[in-house]
């Protein structure tokens, strides 16, 4: 009996850890960008944010780890099978034609280039001056991470509210 309910604790335990609400303040510098440290690392679940701005403020949010916001495709070679006919036409010297028909297999490669994606941006959020902007119940999942880009030239403080 012991046993068990020592289980249901530790179930329980590890699921409240699991479940963390937390509410954390960060100042953005002008023009920056940057990955914001969460609680436990990686994925979470923004309930709400809130900007203070004492001047016209504007920021870009990503659903990235890095505050590097491309992500870059190797190139590499496809290969392309396909099945065509074969025609041979033979005339002799005496003006004979032959023709034959085959089918063959043929393949044919191509190169395809290194290519820059720019990572799509999941919120574009922006404050006038003097102003507190809020964005309440936003239950939005991000995956990798938090990022996010000052695109204005002011700086300004931003408060996540967010379950991990």
């Amino acid at each position: 009996m012991k046993k068990l309910f020592f289980s249901l604790f530790v179930a329980g335990s590890v699921l409240s850890i699991n479940a963390a609400s937390v509410t954390a303040s960060y100042t953005i510098p002008p023009l920056a960008s940057t990955n914001l440290p969460t609680l436990l690392g990686g994925s979470l679940t923004l309930n709400s944010a809130t900007i203070q701005a004492t001047n016209v403020s504007s920021l870009n949010v990503y659903d990235w780890y890095t505050n590097v916001f491309f992500q870059t495709n190797q190139a590499y070679i496809q290969t392309t099978s396909i099945v065509t006919n074969y025609i041979t036409i033979y005339t002799n010297y005496y003006g004979a034609t032959n023709t034959w028909t085959n089918k063959v297999l043929l393949d044919y490669t191509n190169t395809v280039a290194a290519v820059t994606n720019a990572l799509p941006v999941i919120f574009a959020w922006s404050a006038a001056s003097n102003t507190t902007v809020q964005f309440q119940n936003l239950n939005a999942r991000f995956q990798d991470g938090f990022s996010c880009t000052n695109t204005s030239a002011n700086t300004f403080i931003l408060t996540l509210q967010y379950t991990q």
